[in-house]
């Protein structure tokens, strides 16, 4: 992994180990991640991360949201599998969900992935069936040992 750094604005700028370009993810990712703001409104992020770790692209979501907002929202990540055509995946489902379209007033890295879903259960159904359309097994990935949660991608987010 490489130094992160979080901006005002709450973009995030990586700078990698390798060259930039080199970095070739053979699967990922799709995740939900629900917000509660503090308005009331519950937003619901749709989104990808090629990284072997849900939880770093979860806690990088949090902090690009205080750096720009100034404040934690409660988020629970509802669920997150990881297939090789991730894009795909969060594509349909972005296209499915886009008249549900959150739109922040101050933007920040990944504000644009956030929808207003009230049907939790059929998003839940419907989050299924596309990563079953899109699944294909992924290629083998080393995972460093040093990584402590390299097994979170595999739990049931609604059991931790």
């Amino acid at each position: 992994m490489g130094i992160m750094t979080i901006n005002k604005k709450g973009d995030t700028k990586r700078t990698p180990k390798k060259p930039e370009g080199s970095k070739v993810y053979k699967s990922g990712i799709v995740y939900l991640m629900k917000c509660e703001l503090d308005d009331g409104v519950v937003v619901i992020k749709i989104g990808v991360s090629g990284r072997a770790n849900v939880m770093e692209r979860f806690m990088e979501n949090i902090s690009a949201f205080f750096m720009c907002h100034r404040y934690v929202p409660r988020t629970t990540l509802i669920k997150f599998s990881r297939t090789k055509d991730y894009y795909k995946a969060e594509t349909l489902l972005h296209r499915l969900y886009v008249e549900s379209k959150y739109t922040f007033i101050d933007k920040f890295q990944g504000s644009s992935e956030y929808f207003i879903i009230e049907d939790e259960d059929k998003l839940k159904d419907e989050y299924a069936r596309i990563l079953k359309e899109c699944q294909a097994p992924p290629e083998v990935t080393e995972v460093p040992e040093d990584d402590e949660y390299e097994s979170m991608n595999d739990l049931d987010p609604n059991g931790l």
